[in-house]
């Protein structure tokens, strides 16, 4: 006997969606985990990958910058960002900088 599955048009589109971000993201986090690794070889052997700025009350704050797959944000002192898997991981990076200092953080003493 043969089972017939009848799914609605909105539930294949969704699957179609999940399964092409799915096959996106993991690309962009191969080249994520690579570019965090290839700068903990050449800069920072004790594993910091991140920014260090002044937070909204002027006082230095460092966080790591991660990246999550499942929602594909890039984050870094509770500030995230969609990533942008057409762009590379330097763009995206600038782009979370650029979000940071539009919530306050900054640079200048």
């Amino acid at each position: 006997m043969k089972r017939t599955i009848r799914l609605r048009e909105s539930e294949l589109k969704r699957m179609i969606t999940e399964s092409v971000n799915k096959i996106l993201n993991e690309g962009f986090e191969d080249k994520f985990n690579s570019a965090r690794d290839d700068f903990y070889k050449r800069r920072s052997p004790n594993g910091m990958f991140g920014f260090e700025m002044k937070n909204p009350e002027g006082e230095w704050e460092y966080g790591d910058i991660t990246y999550d797959p499942n929602s594909n944000t890039m984050s870094c002192m509770g500030v995230s960002i969609e990533v942008d898997p057409d762009m590379t991981v330097d763009q995206n990076l600038e782009g979370l900088y650029e979000e940071l200092m539009n919530q306050g953080y900054g640079q200048e003493d």
